[in-house]
């Protein structure tokens, strides 16, 4: 393993097939924006606990797709939060967390896992636009596989000699999962509710946000009065039911834009907007960029040396 690590780490079973590399950045590497600290691919079973000191660095955590490594129960411990989970990240997740307040892992059980840590001013600026404030956040992905491939193309890098290229491509690799991230995530928090008739609206426009909905019929099947539901509403979620219902619609599309060769109008149909002037003219409201400029941008993302 090149470098060393300040931090501390007690594992009371770690498989000697488990890799932990840990680099120092080159003055060339740093003036990327964006390069790599460590990266580990950990076989674990049993009780293993890591305490990382503030730095002012990120990690992106994973696991591999077998429902088999699941069983380990995983804390992560903040100065000011916990984030407690069964198995942190989930299965066919990834979880971003932030370094600079420093950290602790816990873990207990059976897991396959991964974890890439990285710096830069380039990270900073990603990670602010994930992270929305939190200190970790997860994500379900549909490209584990591609995300493990690219872990292993770091760790073949990472053992040769230290070389610009190196830094460059590594780099490259880096931007590429991080902006794929950001164009997957959510922009903004989920919604939560405690009282039960507007838990009941939010429901209904998750199951049916494809249909024509209106609040006075959803009142109507929850036998409350239109305007009480309506303030009731905002005042739970900081938002009316309009701009909800949009948000959903547009979230939607966005999943059919990135994973779907659908055409404009069949999304805008298929995500309950009237026409697909509507749905571009929302769209565009929503993110200031058309639905087919989305398309095109989360393209190149993945494929910046391809002719989209």
């Amino acid at each position: 393993m090149p470098g060393s690590s300040k931090h501390s780490w007690n594992y009371e079973v770690f498989d000697p097939k488990s890799q932990w590399l840990f680099v120092n950045p080159s003055e060339s590497a740093e003036s990327l924006g964006l390069y790599i600290l460590e990266l580990g691919h950990f076989f674990q079973d049993g009780r293993c606990y890591t305490d990382r000191v503030p730095e002012n660095s990120f990690a992106l955590l994973f696991t591999n797709d077998d429902p088999k490594q699941y069983s380990a129960l995983t804390i992560l411990n903040f100065p000011d939060k916990k984030y407690r989970s069964p198995s942190l990240p989930r299965r066919k997740g990834v979880c971003i967390v932030d370094n600079r307040s420093g950290y602790t892992i816990e873990q207990n059980g059976s897991s396959e896992s991964y974890f890439i840590q990285f710096g830069g001013f380039m990270a900073e600026k990603y990670c602010q636009m994930i992270l929305n404030n939190e200190k970790c956040r997860e994500f379900v992905i549909n490209w584990l596989p591609s995300l493990i491939q690219t872990f292993e193309q770091l760790v073949l890098l990472y053992r040769q000699p230290s070389n610009e290229r190196r830094d460059i491509y590594a780099s490259m690799l880096m931007t590429q999962i991080l902006s794929r991230i950001i164009l997957e995530s959510d922009s903004e928090r989920p919604l939560y509710a405690e009282n039960k008739y507007v838990k009941r609206t939010l429901e209904i426009i998750e199951e049916r946000f494809s249909e024509p909905l209106k609040l006075s019929k959803i009142a109507e099947e929850l036998h409350v009065n239109s305007s009480y539901l309506s303030r009731l509403f905002a005042s739970e979620t900081g938002i009316s039911f309009s701009v909800c219902l949009n948000h959903v619609r547009i979230n939607r599309a966005k999943e059919l834009l990135r994973v779907t060769n659908m055409s404009i109008e069949e999304i805008g149909a298929k995500c309950g907007f009237c026409n697909a002037s509507h749905f571009v003219k929302q769209f565009h409201l929503n993110d200031e960029i058309t639905p087919l400029q989305y398309r095109l941008q989360y393209r190149r993302a993945l494929l910046p040396d391809e002719k989209i």
